[in-house]
Parts: structure tokens; C-alpha cells; sequence
């Protein structure tokens, strides 16, 4: 048995007699300590990105996605076969080549761009033929300041790692003229051992099927 200060709470191992008694009771919330793996495998197929490219063609094509974060490192994702980081400011360091020493920015570059290239097909995002602009806003400690922004672009930012109680949702994520976007939680819907590999759109990396 431990405390888990950061959530409050406990882990250890209890006989199902005292789970079953302590579920009854309120404010007490138990889950079951499974172990997990940090992969996206699944995030796309989840959320039907895959049938939304192949049955619409919608992958990002002709589409640059601003990432203003803690940078954006050129990965293999990112540049290859074709270098879609088409543009780079430094608002932290003035440095001219994209970079992220950090990791926040690449990590939500590839959340949105991510073409799947390491893994030949199996982390393939959204929108893989989007171009990126990196905009290196907050430093390596993942600082920085706010803006207002009111020059016509579609502003995405992120809901938080709070909720989903009311009022925990905060800035920037509550300025009225921006898109918040939530988590999407896959309960396990999918299998997560792969299978095979599909074609994909044209010029598109090999897209996993489960």
C-alpha cells in the first residue's frame, strides 16, 4: 500500500470483499491498476480518422497547421519522405531551424501531423499530408506568455488535464473566439494487437487494421 499524492489517493492490492465494500461508499473511486504502454496505435482508428481519409480524402493535403508550443523537432514523422515543417519562428530564442527542447510541441505535431514513417504505418495521424509551421512560443521549461489572437485563423487549443467537472476547463482553453478540444478516452473498444497492414490512400504510408 502507497499515496499517490499527485491524485489523492491510494494504490496497494485489496481482497475483493473490501473492494466490493468500499465501491458502496461515496467519494471513493477504485480502479483496476492494469498496465499500460505509451502508444497511440489506436487514436486514429478510434475516432474514425481512417474512414474519413479513405472514404473522403480528407488527410490534410493542402493544409498547414500552426503549432505554437514549445517548438517542433524534425522527425522522421515530420520529414520524411517529404519535409512538411515549412516554416519555423522562435519567439524564446531567435533560433532560424526548428528545434524543441522541451518536447510539448513536437508532441502535439505529432498528435495532429504524425505520418508514420518509423513505424511504417502504424502511428499514422489525422492529417499526415498537412504541412507544419512551428512558432516556439514557450521555453524549455514550457513557459511563456499570452496573446490575444483575432487575425482570422481557426485557433485550436487544448482542453486541459483537468475535469470533467464544471469550471475546470482554463486558459487559453476558455477564450471565447478558439476551438477547445477534449480527450478522447477508447474504453478499450479496440483490440490493441495488430494484425495486419491495409492499403492506404494514394501516397499515404500503409495504414494498420485491428
Amino acid at each position: 500500500m502507497g499515496e499517490i499524492r499527485l491524485l489523492n489517493g491510494y494504490y496497494g492490492k485489496l481482497h475483493p470483499d473490501t473492494i466490493r465494500d468500499l465501491v458502496d461508499r461515496d467519494g471513493i473511486r477504485i480502479y483496476y491498476d492494469r498496465r499500460v504502454h505509451a502508444f497511440l496505435d489506436v487514436a486514429s482508428k478510434t475516432t474514425k480518422a481512417f474512414e474519413v481519409q479513405s472514404q473522403m480524402g480528407f488527410t490534410g493535403k493542402g493544409i498547414t497547421i500552426a503549432v505554437i508550443d514549445t517548438g517542433i523537432h524534425p522527425h522522421d514523422d515530420s520529414i520524411k519522405p517529404n519535409n512538411r515543417i515549412i516554416g519555423f519562428a522562435d519567439l524564446v530564442g531567435n533560433r532560424k531551424d526548428p528545434y524543441d527542447d522541451q518536447g510539448h510541441g513536437t508532441h502535439f505535431a505529432g498528435d495532429a501531423a504524425g505520418g508514420g514513417y518509423q513505424s511504417e504505418g502504424l502511428y499514422v495521424d489525422p492529417a499526415y499530408e498537412a504541412n507544419l509551421v512551428g512558432v516556439k512560443g514557450l521555453d524549455a521549461e514550457g513557459g511563456g506568455k499570452l496573446s490575444a489572437w483575432h487575425s482570422g485563423l481557426v485557433v485550436c487549443a487544448a482542453a486541459g488535464n483537468e475535469g470533467p467537472a464544471p469550471l475546470t476547463i482554463s486558459t487559453p482553453g476558455i477564450d471565447p473566439v478558439i476551438l477547445t478540444v477534449g480527450a478522447t478516452d477508447d474504453r478499450n473498444t479496440l483490440e490493441r494487437a495488430m494484425t495486419r497492414r491495409r492499403p492506404s490512400p494514394a501516397g499515404a504510408p500503409p495504414l494498420t487494421s485491428w
